[in-house]
């Protein structure tokens, strides 16, 4: 966006020149316009370096010309980043009614992405936790039914628990059928893992970022509510959240959302749902989720 518009102001500086150097026919010294406005007749003209544009001449006899070079300084191209799903025909699994599930599917993929990193997380299945023990310093240390596939910094969900039922992000793996977050132990209980699809802020994206996303549904089971978050790390971006309510089964629904956000290298951002009326499923058929900085 910043480029283009740069792109522009050059783009017109030329046409300044052309414009002059056409109205000089006839006439003892050139004539100089701004945009159209006459400025005046002089038989040079003096072009000045501003802030981000530099000016250079060089001065080529052989030519009878001077070299003019205009260049931009100082910009920072556009970062952006993009994840989606097209035609997917799998229901997302929900575990519990009102329970926040972190999104995966088997066919979401990345985008476009200039300095965001694309991840799968669970790639459309979600992991048995058979229990939690107390890890101590205030972290609970979960162990799963199979290999989790987790790495640290990964964003996951436990869900259909008692007192456990958030979006966490992991801090250590010592195996790979263990993980622990930070939580308060309040006793052994199992439930789901679901670990989210992510983009990955890179060491040049810091910034504030415009992002949107959108989708299409069908729900597993009649009159369903559902609530979709957006994420960044463990933490729900509450302006760009949305609702939307199923008739029958076989409806498709279309939704989506929109917000500002700032972000800082290393940042995961991910999409949320939850079915606040049942356990009932739900197949995302079309997803759409992009960001690009302002």
């Amino acid at each position: 966006m910043r480029d283009y518009a740069w792109f522009v102001i050059i783009l017109g500086l030329f046409a300044a020149m052309l414009f002059a150097a056409d109205n000089n026919a006839g006439s003892a010294f050139p004539t100089w316009y701004d945009d159209g406005t006459l400025i005046a007749q002089r038989e040079g003209g003096n072009f000045i370096s501003g802030s981000g544009i530099t000016v250079t001449g060089v001065d080529d006899p052989a030519n009878s010309q001077v070299d003019i070079t205009i260049a931009t300084t100082g910009l920072t191209p556009s970062r952006f980043g993009e994840m989606d799903d097209n035609s997917n025909t799998d229901p997302f699994v929900i575990n519990a009614t009102t329970d926040i599930h972190s999104y995966h599917s088997n066919a979401l993929h990345d985008g476009a992405l200039n300095e965001w990193d694309f991840d799968a997380g669970g790639a459309g299945a979600s992991v048995a936790v058979a229990s939690v023990a107390n890890a101590g310093g205030g972290q609970v240390l979960v162990t799963t039914g199979g290999a989790h596939n987790l790495v640290v910094g990964a964003i996951v969900s436990i869900t259909d628990t008692t007192s456990y039922n958030a979006v966490y992000i992991v801090d250590t793996v010592p195996l790979g059928t263990t993980f622990t977050v930070t939580a308060a132990w309040l006793g052994d209980e199992a439930g789901t893992m679901d670990e989210a699809a992510t983009l990955t802020a890179g060491v040049g994206a810091a910034g504030t970022y415009i992002l949107l996303w959108s989708a299409s549904a069908t729900p597993a089971t009649l009159n369903e509510t559902f609530d979709y978050y957006i994420y960044n790390g463990e933490t729900q971006q509450i302006r760009i959240s949305s609702r939307r309510k199923f008739g029958g089964v076989g409806d498709f629904g279309s939704m989506g959302g929109s917000g500002f956000l700032t972000v800082a290298p290393g940042d995961k951002l991910s999409f949320a749902l939850a079915n606040t009326d049942s356990g009932g499923d739900l197949t995302i058929r079309h997803f759409d989720f992009n960001l690009h900085q302002i």
